[in-house]
Order: C-alpha cells, then structure tokens, then sequence
C-alpha cells in the first residue's frame, strides 16, 4: 500500500512539473509575441507620423502652388490686355506713318512745281524783277525743304518707336510663353506603367519630355493618397526607369500599375 502510494505521488509529481514546463513554455511565446507586436506596433505607428507629416508637407506645397498658379494666371491676363493696348499704339502709329507718307509726297510734287515754274521764267523781266521772284522762289524752295527735313526726323523717330512697340510685344509674348510653360509643368502629371519589387525599380510613362530629370523627386500617389516616393535612375523622351524608395513604404503596400506619379518640388513660376 505504502509503494502504490509512492508510485501515486510520483505519478503526480510528474504530471504536475509536466504541465508546469509547458505553462511555461506557452507563457514565454505569448511574451515573445507581445513584445514582437509591441515592436511592429512602434515601427508602423513611425511609419504612420512620417507618412502624415509628408502628406502635411505635400498639401502645403500644393496649397502654394495653386496660390502661384493664381498669381501666374493674373500676370497673364494682365500681360494680354498690356499686350493688346500696345498693338492698338502700334495701329495708330501705321496710321500716322501713312498720313506723313502722303503729306511728304504732296510736299514732293510742290516742288516739282516749283521747279517747272522756274524753268518757265519769263525772259523779257528786268533783272531786278527776276533776283526778286528768284529770292521768292528759293525761300519757298527752302521753306518745303525745311518742312521735308522735319517730316523725315518726324517719320524716322515713328519708326524707331513702331520697332521698339514691337520688340516690347516679342518680349512680352515671350514672358508669356515661358510662364505658360512653367505653368504647365506644375501640372504634370503621369502613371506607373510598370513594377518590379525583387528588382527595387517602376517604370513610368512618362520622361525628359514632362520636366522629369535626375535629380527629381518623384511623388507615388493611389486614390490622391501618398504611398511612397521614387528617384529616376534612368529617363528617357517619353518613360523613366526609377529606383524604389523602400523606407517610404508602409508595411504591406506595394506600388502597382496605374498609380499616379507627381512631382515633389513644382517649378517656380
């Protein structure tokens, strides 16, 4: 009786450090495992405040481009109405240019007659008669000549600033242009054709000829949420070749076809 009950107490005993040993074993993987949630929670909660603070950054961009933008647009509509005030002046001008035009040649045949009626002198005046209307004569000669000078100064100092209206107009044409195309490109806007996370690289639809360059940073968008960025590695005319920025990603997203591509930085207008 004495030994079946020791063999109890053994059996017991075993039992009992048995189960005991895996309590253990299970307590210490749930610990594992709170201590490995605690951690993912901490990296994602950072990747959460990083990924909120460059969407707060990127709407401030965007806030003041759009505020550019507006600004850029006004300058425009004021430079067309400048624009259009200068090629009424230049209108008048041709006008006036035209008017002097006629005047000068009414001047011209004036002369001409002037000219025929000194040929005609009669002969049989005294001498005295003939200096007179001689004098009469060249001082009215002189007199429309004085006048042909002026018209000359007249139409050349139109002309010099008909050309000067008009090199105000290419430049201001000019102005307009490149602040269209600056404008433009603050717009720019493509997809993700192609991707390859083994490889660490996209493809875009989109290169040289949309403003991207080597040192652009390009934004990754999907539904107007930002989910990374990229940097080109290789650009052509019409895609690019980008390297994945793998610390922009949130655990478990990946880039995909279709996903919308910005520029980070705007250009200036």
């Amino acid at each position: 009786m004495k030994f079946a009950s020791l063999i109890l107490a053994i059996v017991i005993t075993a039992v009992a450090a048995y189960f005991t040993i895996s309590q253990t074993e299970k307590f210490q993987a749930l610990q594992d495992l709170r201590i490995n949630t605690n951690n993912t929670i901490v990296i994602v909660s950072a990747n959460i405040d990083t990924a909120l603070k460059e969407i707060k950054v990127e709407e401030g961009n965007r806030e003041t481009a759009l505020g550019e933008r507006a600004v850029a647009q006004s300058s425009v509509t004021n430079l067309k109405d400048e624009n259009g005030s200068i090629e009424n002046q230049v209108v008048g001008l041709d006008t006036k240019l035209a008017t002097q035009d006629t005047q000068l040649g009414e001047l011209k045949q004036v002369v001409e007659g002037v000219k025929q009626e000194l040929a005609q002198v009669n002969l049989e005046v005294t001498l005295s008669t003939l200096n007179d209307d001689f004098k009469t004569l060249t001082t009215s000669i002189e007199g429309k000549q004085g006048k042909d000078k002026g018209l000359d100064e007249s139409i050349a100092k139109d002309e010099k600033k008909l050309a000067d209206k008009r090199a105000e107009i290419d430049r201001y044409n000019g102005r307009i242009q490149a602040r269209d195309l600056r404008i433009a490109q603050n717009e720019i806007e493509a997809r993700v054709t192609a991707v390859n996370h083994d490889w660490g690289f996209l493809v875009i639809g989109a290169g040289s000829n949309s403003g991207f360059m080597p040192d652009t940073r390009l934004l990754i968008k999907r539904e107007g949420r930002l989910i990374g960025t990229v940097k080109p590695s290789a650009i052509e005319l019409t895609q690019t070749i980008a390297d994945i920025d793998f610390s922009s990603l949130s655990p478990g997203v990946r880039f995909q076809p279709g996903d919308e591509v910005i520029i980070a930085k705007p250009a200036p207008n």
